[in-house]
C-alpha cells in the first residue's frame, strides 16, 4: 500500500490542515445530526489539497464505519442512445456511490440524468445489505435515511450534464444527498453553486507539510532531516499527496538513509516543460513552433492534461522571459493563456490552442524586441 494511502486520515479530528476548515464541517454534522438538513456540498480546491480525505471523513462521520473497507469496484451499462452504450466504473458501498460522470466525455449527461437518478429514486444503500439487519427507516438517524453520491471532478462536466445534475439536486432532495467534488467553481454553472455548501479546500502550507512528512517518517522509523524535509515541501507546492510520494520514493531509492543532501527525483514530464520553455523563450521562429508540436503531441500521448500543461507553459514562460516579463508584457501573456485555455475548454482539439499560445507568445517577444530596437 502507498503511504498516501497507508497515512490517510481517518476522521476529521485527525486532520491536521486547515484546522478552521475541519470544525466548519464537524459543526455542519452536528447541526444536522438530529433532522436531514445536512446542505448538499461542494468541495473545491487543487488537486492535492485533501478534498477526498475530507469526504471519506465525512462518511465516516455520518455512518460511523469506515467507507473504505466496504468499497467494491463496479462497472455499470447506460443506454445513450438507442445504438449508443457506454460502460462506466463506479465505487460502491452501502453507503453511498462514487463516480466520475467526465470521465465518460460528451456523454456525461446520460451519466448524471440516468445512473445518478436511478440511485437517487432507489431505497437505502443500507437497507437489505448484508450486516445490515437493524437498519430499518425506524432505527436510522435521520442523516442515514438518506444516500450519499459523490460526483468527483464536476467542474470537467459539459453544460448539459451539469443543467441535468441541477434538475436531479432538487427533486431527490428527500432520498439523497450530493458531495461534489472540483478544483473550481469557475467552472460550474450557478445554480449548482446555488444548491449547495461551497467549501474551499486550499494547499496546506510549507510547515503543514513538513509536519506530515515528519510524521509519515516517525511511523516508517526513517531518520528525515529538516533541510531535506523543507526541500520536498517546496518542490511538492503544497500538494501532500506528491509530497508523500516523493518521500517514499526517496526512501525506496536511498534503502531509508536520507540526508540533507540526498537528490529529489522531479517528475520528468515536469522537467520536460521546463525545458520547452526554455526553448521557446531562446529562439522564435517557424521551425522552433513545430518542434514545440512534436514534443506537445508527446506529452498528451503520454496522459499529461493538457490544462496542466497550458497552466505550466505559462508560469514557465513568464519565469524565463526574465527582465521582459514585467508590466503590460506579463499582462498580456497571462491574458493569452487565460483566452486560449477557455477556447481549449470549448474545443475538441486542445493541442491546436495550446499551440496558438506558444506562437502567440513568440509573437509577443518579437513584437516588443523590434520596439526596443534588439
Amino acid at each position: 500500500m502507498l503511504w498516501c494511502d497507508k497515512y490517510r486520515p481517518k476522521k476529521l479530528s485527525h486532520l491536521s490542515c486547515h484546522r478552521s476548515l475541519n470544525e466548519s464541517l464537524s459543526r455542519i454534522l452536528q447541526a444536522s445530526s438530529s433532522d436531514t438538513s445536512l446542505p448538499h456540498l461542494l468541495l473545491y480546491g487543487p488537486s492535492g489539497a485533501g478534498k477526498r480525505t475530507r469526504i471519506r471523513a465525512l462518511l465516516r462521520e455520518i455512518y460511523h464505519i469506515d467507507p473504505s473497507t466496504h468499497l467494491k469496484l463496479q462497472t455499470k451499462e447506460i443506454q445513450c442512445t438507442a445504438s449508443k452504450k457506454i460502460t462506466i466504473t463506479v465505487l460502491q458501498s452501502p453507503h453511498h456511490i462514487e463516480v466520475s460522470p467526465s470521465d465518460s466525455g460528451v456523454y456525461d449527461r446520460f451519466v448524471v440524468g440516468n445512473l445518478v437518478k436511478e440511485i437517487a429514486q432507489s431505497v437505502p444503500l443500507s437497507f437489505g445489505t448484508k450486516g445490515a439487519k437493524e437498519d430499518t427507516p425506524d432505527k436510522l438517524s435521520a442523516k442515514q435515511q438518506f444516500k450519499i453520491i459523490v460526483l468527483n471532478e464536476v467542474d470537467q462536466l459539459t453544460h448539459q450534464a451539469q443543467a441535468a445534475l441541477r434538475r436531479t439536486m432538487e427533486k431527490y432532495m428527500k432520498t439523497c444527498r450530493m458531495i461534489l467534488c472540483a478544483s473550481s467553481t469557475s467552472k460550474v454553472i450557478a445554480p449548482v453553486k446555488s444548491r449547495c455548501l461551497c467549501l474551499r479546500v486550499p494547499l496546506a502550507s510549507s510547515q503543514e507539510v513538513q509536519q506530515v512528512l515528519l510524521h509519515v517518517a516517525h511511523e516508517e522509523c526513517v531518520q528525515l532531516p529538516d533541510q531535506l524535509a523543507q526541500r520536498i515541501a517546496d518542490v511538492s507546492e503544497g500538494n501532500l499527496r506528491r509530497a508523500i510520494m516523493l518521500l517514499e520514493s526517496v526512501c525506496a531509492r536511498e534503502q531509508k538513509k536520507l540526508s540533507e543532501h540526498t537528490k529529489i527525483e522531479q517528475y520528468h514530464w515536469d522537467l520536460y516543460l521546463r525545458q520547452m520553455a526554455k526553448d521557446i523563450a531562446a529562439q522564435q521562429s517557424p521551425k522552433r513552433l513545430l518542434e514545440m508540436r512534436d514534443k506537445l503531441f508527446k506529452l498528451t500521448t503520454n496522459c499529461i492534461p493538457s490544462d496542466l500543461i497550458m497552466q505550466k507553459l505559462v508560469e514557465y514562460l513568464i519565469a524565463e522571459s526574465g527582465e521582459m516579463a514585467q508590466g503590460n508584457f506579463k499582462h498580456s501573456i497571462l491574458h493569452s493563456g487565460a483566452l486560449y485555455e477557455h477556447r481549449m475548454k470549448s474545443g475538441s482539439r486542445p493541442l491546436f490552442h495550446i499551440e496558438a499560445f506558444i506562437a502567440r507568445y513568440m509573437s509577443a517577444v518579437k513584437t516588443l524586441q523590434v520596439s526596443q530596437g534588439m
